[in-house]
């Protein structure tokens, strides 16, 4: 290979990995939780094997407590998304490789927008309800916000410990847009940059200053090169739709419960619950954005005048994921389980891609006939006999 080839390819390698921010997910094979500084990835080799760059490694040695809501963040993001498409032809199996990753997570593909909007809004749940229960000492209650109809209604008192949604969403900028936020840093001029990096970093553990800090969410942004606005966008829209989930929720108190008065906060629901909503904002944009999305202006940047905030953007069209093709990200779908009556996405007919489907005689053992024994517990017979299960060739 030629100094000028190799010179390109380390070019592109720096490139490609600049714009991949959701590397962090390999920490979901963080089997201690990282509870102490000491504990800390300490070299860039150490670093790399997690997905971290300088900056998480920087708020992992100052901000450690937030390392294993982190690290449940990233397990709950590559677990649940492989429930999630569980019965579809990309089934999220690329996200066990991290830190690395296949072109269908880093090519601007609709699969990589849904994983990172579901990675910033995992961070961003997690750390708003650990904030309620006591995790984070210096993260107080969330602000409650009573509606005009409820706030005269005598009967309610605004009284629980609302998860804290923003410092969440703080939380979720910080690391999960760390990449090209650090490249945005780089590109200010002023001599104060570092000082507002040194104040961002102390609001993240000051209950104090992080309700006023001036993060520049998307200062600068047109700076970015097209594939990390893509990131930072899909990022905003998981933040986003986490802070819309927020419900109110009531306790009532009165004379044999009557309920004469409701003391109530506001919560976000299960994590499946915004993974659903955004799956059917990824269900959508793939119907609506039939060619390469979004548009880019003359100078580079996204022109998002027609892109509503809650819809997820992508660059490129994905292939079907039918044949394993590396290039592509794909693992194919040959020896996958499929469901033979279904018409749906897990069919035969849809998983397997017209390629049909071998039977399988599989023996199962479960429980059945149940039944109450007295008063105290249930006794269930095991049943055994066999079925037919259907594999894609």
């Amino acid at each position: 290979m030629t100094p000028r080839a190799l010179l390109f390819l380390l070019s592109l390698t720096v490139l490609v990995s600049s714009a991949v921010a959701i590397k962090w997910l390999a920490m979901h094979r963080v089997h201690q939780p990282w509870t102490d500084p000491r504990h800390c990835p300490k070299t860039h080799d150490d670093r790399k094997s997690y997905g971290l760059n300088g900056y998480q490694g920087r708020m992992c040695r100052r901000i450690t407590e937030l390392m294993p809501i982190i690290t449940k963040a990233a397990k709950e993001t590559v677990f649940g998304c492989a429930k999630m498409f569980a019965d579809r032809r990309w089934n999220c199996s690329s996200l066990l490789a991290v830190p690395y990753l296949r072109n269908d997570l880093t090519k601007g593909t609709k699969e990589q927008a849904f994983v990172y909007a579901l990675s910033s809004a995992a961070i961003t749940h997690q750390v708003a309800k650990a904030c309620v229960s006591g995790q984070l000492p210096y993260c107080p209650c969330g602000k409650n916000s009573p509606t005009a109809v409820s706030s005269a209604d005598p009967t309610y008192k605004w009284k629980g410990c609302s998860d804290n949604v923003f410092y969440g969403m703080r939380v979720s900028h910080e690391w999960a847009d760390a990449p090209w936020r650090s490249r945005i840093r780089e590109n200010r001029s002023d001599s104060s940059s570092r000082q507002r990096r040194i104040n961002r970093e102390s609001a993240l553990f000051d209950e104090m200053s992080f309700m006023n800090i001036d993060f520049g969410v998307n200062k600068n942004i047109k700076s970015l090169k097209p594939r990390m606005q893509m990131n930072q966008h899909n990022n905003n829209v998981g933040r986003q739709v986490t802070e819309l989930s927020m419900y109110r929720k009531c306790k009532c108190h009165g004379v044999s419960s009557s309920c004469t008065v409701k003391t109530c906060w506001n919560t976000l629901p299960d994590i499946v619950q915004i993974a659903h909503k955004l799956r059917e904002i990824y269900d959508v944009s793939a119907e609506q954005h039939l060619r390469p999305f979004p548009v880019f202006k003359s100078d580079g940047s996204i022109d998002s005048s027609d892109v509503p905030q809650q819809n997820m953007v992508y660059l490129r069209k994905s292939p079907n994921y039918c044949v394993p093709n590396l290039a592509d990200g794909s693992l194919g779908t040959q020896m996958r389980e499929c469901n033979v009556s279904s018409t749906g996405s897990g069919s035969c007919s849809n998983l397997c891609c017209g390629r049909g489907y071998n039977t399988q005689q599989v023996h199962v053992e479960e429980q059945c006939q149940c039944r109450y024994v007295h008063c105290c517990y249930v006794k269930c017979n095991t049943c055994k006999y066999w079925m037919n299960k259907y594999y894609c060739k």
